[in-house]
């Protein structure tokens, strides 16, 4: 369709300023168009925060989903390597708090960044630090009484090697 600016042609479209600017671009009044643009701009800021809140904001949500995959001590005994994976079919793990209770270490996992399904700063493999006298390491569940930890690993009494404990 071929665009004109004689008047008579445009009031044959019985429509309002914007449709018109759709259908011939380039004759909508300047004060409309600076109108339009702070509304659309308004409407992408603010897109763009929620878009943002969700990539950067799901990065420090809790995991409650954590599976131990593997474990390894090192040689002088005062830390071991855990290797996670999650249970659910969506996420990763990015970080790791480590917080020890009398004999035990309680692990809280987080999620990667990037949204629920984010894969930035994702790692599979985390050092924890191990203290003497630590005999348990637990990692954190979600539960209905703001989470729990279940007992993942424990120390054998008579050999000191850490044994997976089954659920």
């Amino acid at each position: 369709m071929t665009c004109s600016s004689d008047p008579d042609i445009l009031k044959s479209y019985k429509t309002d300023e914007y449709c018109i600017n759709s259908i011939c671009p380039g004759i909508m009044k300047p004060e409309k168009v600076r109108e339009c643009s702070v509304k659309y701009s308004v409407l992408l800021t603010v897109l763009i925060m929620i878009a943002l809140a969700i990539v950067i904001g799901s990065g420090f949500d809790t995991r409650g989903d954590v599976v131990l995959g593997g474990f390894s001590e090192a040689a002088d005994g005062g830390a071991i390597t855990v290797e996670v994976d999650v249970a659910s079919p969506m996420g990763y793990v990015r970080s790791a708090d480590e917080v020890q209770t009398g004999d035990g270490l309680y692990v809280k996992f987080y999620s990667a960044f990037g949204g629920y399904n984010g894969s930035l700063g994702a790692r599979d493999s985390f050092e924890l630090t191990i203290p003497e006298d630590c005999r348990e390491i637990y990692f954190y569940r979600d539960g209905q009484a703001g989470g729990e930890y279940d007992l993942v690993l424990r120390r054998d009494n008579a050999s000191s090697d850490w044994e997976r404990v089954q659920p």
